[in-house]
């Protein structure tokens, strides 16, 4: 027994074992679960005096409480959790800390891992103080036991979402200033997920989600939402992870293996929901989302790494085909561009056989079909042509004052360029009422001609987008062709490398 328990003890996260120290040492988490104790009390007390003369009592009692201890648990916890985790790394990952996080022996994923486990044992606690007070809403009847366990599920996993957000706001940057606008954003982004979480338990609690719904509602329910828990996490945990790995580790290989892990588990649930349901619209809308995803993804593969250092170069395989499979997933622009493209063409192929087996006999579904392929494909070639347009200057003009890390940055600046800068002088040679006329002189490289609705605009802008592809594609041959020679394996003999690296 002393053996397993030490063993046991060996294996634990010190990552998580000291946040909890310090936190149970401390009276943020003692003032929490009182905090959380009188709003339950005082929330049961308002519900059962308000009850206690209604005529609803029987059927809408409970869902009132269960409702409002929900709001109370949800805005409260995505209030407090993520800012406690993501404040709390914010200040390990700082300039003055930032060689402790590298020399340490803790590995990165031991970190994160350590920080969302830490975090998330706060909010189990602060849950089971709010869970007997919820359970009080089955005594005040309205709602069944099984509804209030998924219902604390519901929230519980959302809050999980929003911890795991924090802690990845916290690893992207330094500065001040961009953690203040990214703070800013963070929150945005925690509001829409409380309220989409609350809208979701609102339903849940007036349908029933066993009682009322039918076996095929609940599971695609059930299903959905555990593919998206699974989903988000898994990519913001490994894309905090590669924030916080050494600058020469390997860090696209967990990101593009989970990323394609996660479009393929997507994939295959979208596609048998729609062709159970008939529905082909499903696998359209994840046409376009998956379109936009890899068009944000060309934006960040552009900013990676053209030189690959000897930590990597010595896991390179060393047969031809297996070294371009580990190409797409290494670290590095090309390797990314590929992977995008491979992404690309798998979900333009799925699209199409899912769309046949799911329904045929209507042509004006067809036709939507074809204009989704059309808009996602314009899509993709907008963000590759901006993206490579920036990789380009970026190697030719901006080198030596902008790191490659933030040609992201020089995307963005291109894009509203290209946006503005015609239209301004369409403006000055046609006026106002005169540039409509000259619409596609000035629209094309807007980025909101990606949501037209004219035919011809369409048409256009795919032209104009492939051909300006195509273009830079030529201009950056030689650089393609040398990433291509570049990633080789480190030759047995290189000690010395090895050794200066």
């Amino acid at each position: 027994m002393k053996a397993m328990l030490a063993h046991i003890d060996n294996r634990m996260n010190p990552i998580v074992i000291k946040e909890l120290r310090q936190a149970v040492n401390g009276r943020f988490v003692a003032s929490l679960l009182i905090l959380f104790l009188m709003i339950s009390i005082l929330t049961f007390s308002l519900i059962a005096m308000s009850a206690a003369g209604s005529s609803n009592v029987i059927t809408d009692g409970g869902q009132d409480f269960l409702f409002a201890m929900q709001c109370v648990l949800v805005i409260v916890c995505m209030v407090f959790l993520p800012g406690y985790a993501g404040l709390r790394l914010a200040g390990e990952w700082s300039d003055s800390n930032t060689d402790l996080m590298f020399i340490t022996t803790i590995k990165p994923r031991a970190v994160i891992w350590g920080k969302l486990l830490a975090t998330v044992i706060l909010g189990m606690m602060i849950y089971a103080a709010c869970m007997p007070f919820m359970m009080l809403s089955f005594m005040i009847r309205g709602v069944d036991l099984p509804t209030i366990v998924m219902i604390l599920l519901i929230g519980f996993s959302s809050v999980v979402i929003g911890i795991q957000l924090g802690i990845f706001a916290a690893t992207l940057s330094t500065a001040l200033g961009f953690r203040l606008l990214l703070g800013l954003l963070i929150l945005v982004a925690l509001g829409y997920l409380a309220w989409g979480t609350l809208m979701m338990s609102h339903d849940a609690i007036d349908f029933g989600l066993f009682s009322s719904w039918d076996d095929g509602q609940m599971w695609a329910f059930l299903s959905s939402w555990l593919v998206m828990l699974i989903s988000v996490l898994s990519l913001l945990f490994v894309f905090s992870v590669a924030r916080i790995s050494q600058p020469t580790a390997n860090r696209a290989l967990p990101v593009r293996l989970t990323m394609s892990g996660v479009w393929l588990l997507n994939t295959i649930l979208l596609s048998v929901m729609a062709i159970i349901e008939r529905e082909s619209m499903v696998i359209v809308v994840y046409l376009y989302a998956t379109s936009i995803a890899l068009g944000l993804t060309l934006m960040i593969v552009v900013c990676e790494r053209d030189r690959w250092g000897p930590r990597i170069r010595r896991t390179i395989p060393r047969r031809g085909l297996f070294r371009m499979i580990a190409m797409v997933y290494y670290s590095g622009a090309l390797g990314g561009l590929l992977w995008v493209a491979m992404t690309f063409g798998l979900a333009l192929g799925a699209t199409v056989i899912v769309f046949d087996m799911a329904d045929r006999s209507s042509a004006f579904i067809r036709i939507e079909l074809d204009e989704a392929i059309v808009n996602c494909t314009r899509i993709v070639l907008f963000a590759y042509s901006y993206s490579m347009t920036a990789l380009l200057l970026r190697r030719f003009m901006v080198g030596k004052i902008l790191r490659p890390d933030h040609t992201w940055a020089l995307v963005l600046v291109l894009i509203a360029i290209g946006s503005v800068l015609p239209m301004l002088v369409s403006m000055m040679m046609w006026g106002t009422s005169g540039m409509w006329n000259h619409k596609e002189a000035w629209m094309l490289p807007n980025l909101m001609l990606l949501f037209t609705d004219e035919h011809q605009l369409r048409s256009s802008s795919l032209l104009f987008y492939g051909t300006w592809a195509v273009l830079v594609t030529l201009l950056s041959g030689p650089w393609l062709v040398g990433q291509l020679h570049n990633f080789k394996p480190l030759e047995p003999n290189a000690d010395r490398e090895l050794q200066a690296s």
